[in-house]
């Protein structure tokens, strides 16, 4: 009950509100939205966490990685089923306007987007290493190719063993580590 209170006040917070207002994030929302999907989840609500999952996919498509745990997070085809067409209903209502005026413009600037490598993480040291050896440009190029792939299906593999465990950790916990 009290991280019930906590998560509430924090999102009340009004200094939260006019800094992420402010500066015209909406990653605060697309969180929101995210966070409601779980806790529906949890609770069994397989349609309305769906839809608010796809609420979170119509700020930013970075929900995406938080997909494998909410699959494997319940169990049985119909779940699934239930859960992915309620994403895909609420996408497909807030989208159409774009998805129907210019496709390929949403399919490249939301699907091909790809963030500049070398600025941090992993490729920002592979970068630091090609200036000084052969092996950093190899690894460079790897990570350009096959980085997102590589880092989606260590996602989906964790998902699916963490929910295969004697103790399966809560879905919060889960998302928390993806």
């Amino acid at each position: 009950r009290s991280i019930r209170w906590a998560l509430i006040l924090m999102a009340a917070s009004p200094a939260l509100i006019l800094i992420s207002g402010y500066h015209g994030q909406n990653d605060s929302v697309m969180i929101f939205f995210l966070l409601l999907s779980t806790y529906l989840v949890e609770k069994g609500r397989t349609v309305s966490g769906g839809a608010a999952f796809g609420l979170s996919l119509c700020i930013k498509v970075a929900p995406m990685i938080a997909a494998p745990a909410l699959l494997f997070y319940q169990f049985g085809r119909r779940k699934w089923i239930a859960f992915f067409a309620a994403t895909g209903a609420v996408l497909l209502a807030a989208w159409s306007p774009f998805l129907l005026r210019d496709p390929q413009a949403v399919m490249r600037d939301v699907f091909g987007y790809k963030s500049g490598l070398g600025h941090w993480g992993l490729s920002y040291l592979a970068y630091q290493l090609s200036l000084i050896s052969p092996v950093g440009g190899s690894l460079c190029t790897l990570l350009e190719k096959l980085g997102s792939p590589l880092l989606l299906l260590a996602i989906a593999v964790l998902s699916w063993r963490m929910n295969r465990s004697a103790a399966r950790p809560a879905l919060y916990a889960q998302l928390g580590l993806v």
